[in-house]
């Protein structure tokens, strides 16, 4: 399972499929259980196509702090 953030949207990639998810980025990734979460999450995403998927991807944050560190 992979989860990708495009324009503003949160695309989960599961087994081979790609799903539309309605929740925001930081909605779907602060959640307790996030893998248990996604399966279940699943059934009430929409499928979706992901064509040049990966020339259109944002990062992969939303409002939480970002720290990094290195020399």
């Amino acid at each position: 399972m992979k989860l990708y953030k495009r324009n503003g949207t949160v695309l989960i990639e599961h087994q081979g499929d790609f799903f539309e998810s309605a929740l925001s980025w930081d909605e779907l990734v602060n959640q307790r259980n996030l893998f248990q979460f996604i399966k279940t999450h699943l059934s009430s995403c929409r499928t979706t196509e992901a064509v040049n998927l990966m020339h259109t991807l944002d990062a992969p944050i939303g409002s939480q702090e970002l720290w990094a560190a290195g020399v």
